[in-house]
């Protein structure tokens, strides 16, 4: 990898450093160290690590450029950054890329991008070993949910989107800031947009077969039925939802998660932080 990277940027002419991580406390750090003094900050890893290096360039003015090393490189792959290393790279010292400004989901003063997930899919999410990833890479993610979600009984949740309240059962509730699931073309819905300045909310209503097809067919690219505060959530299986902010309450304390990382289930108040991370991506003809 080292070597990649700096056969890259010597091509470039780029003067580079470079910091191993051991946390993500560390990542954070480092990340907020070399923004004082660099023009760009690249993360080598994963969405969990691209995440909390994230963290600490939000609101600043110093570019994020990706370098996908990770499982599923879902924000990366939904960004259009090249997977291949040598591309990516060469893309975050290169004159000619874009800065983007993407949005960020807050929670408890935190950023996250992909998306916060309480019920059966965080269960899900949560529980994927080690050796179920190295076996079968992001689609053991994709195949982890579905099982969790064809097992799992519904619970008693109560949103509050914006002025709308409303309650109800279902198995799963997810705020998404990216509709890609993984690598190829599966996402929830392709108008799930990291720069829109709103959050998606995807309800999963029951354990039905006819809810475990929608929310298939849904990653293999057709798009959901769409929801509004006059639908009852005895309407539909599934269903997406629009919104600037969201509180997430349960009827006891169940499985919750944020980019991948397990969290606190007490109630969730999310608000999204439009257009707050630049972003380095390639220019529109590269795309």
């Amino acid at each position: 990898m080292l070597a990649v990277l700096n056969r890259a940027f010597a091509d470039a002419g780029t003067e580079w450093d470079v910091h191993v991580t051991k946390s993500a406390e560390d990542a954070r750090s480092a990340a907020q160290r070399a923004a004082e003094t660099s023009d760009v900050v690249a993360v080598y890893g994963g969405d969990g690590t691209v995440s909390e290096v994230a963290n600490a360039l939000l609101g600043g003015d110093t570019p994020l450029a990706l370098l996908p090393g990770g499982t599923g490189n879902v924000i990366a792959q939904e960004l259009g950054v090249p997977l291949e290393l040598s591309e990516a790279a060469a893309l975050a010292c290169s004159s000619n890329a874009r800065r983007v400004s993407i949005d960020a989901m807050i929670l408890r003063d935190r950023a996250y991008f992909l998306r916060i997930g309480v019920g059966a899919e965080a269960a899900a999410i949560i529980g994927a070993t080690r050796d179920r990833k190295d076996e079968l890479g992001w689609f053991g993610y994709v195949l982890g949910t579905l099982d969790a979600i064809r097992d799992a009984q519904p619970i008693a949740f109560r949103w509050r989107m914006d002025a709308a309240e409303f309650g109800g059962e279902a198995v799963a509730c997810m705020v998404a800031n990216i509709g890609r699931i993984g690598r190829g073309g599966l996402r929830f819905s392709e108008s799930i947009k990291a720069d829109d300045g709103l959050l998606d909310v995807l309800i999963i209503r029951d354990s039905r077969l006819s809810a475990v097809g929608a929310v298939t067919a849904s990653a293999f690219g057709a798009e959901p039925e769409m929801g509004d505060e006059s639908v009852g959530l005895t309407d539909l299986p599934f269903q997406r939802f629009q919104c600037r902010q969201i509180r997430i309450e349960t009827n006891h304390q169940v499985s919750a998660h944020g980019d991948g990382d397990a969290i606190d289930s007490a109630p969730l108040e999310i608000t999204v932080r439009p257009q707050c991370l630049s972003v380095l991506l390639p220019p529109v003809d590269d795309q």
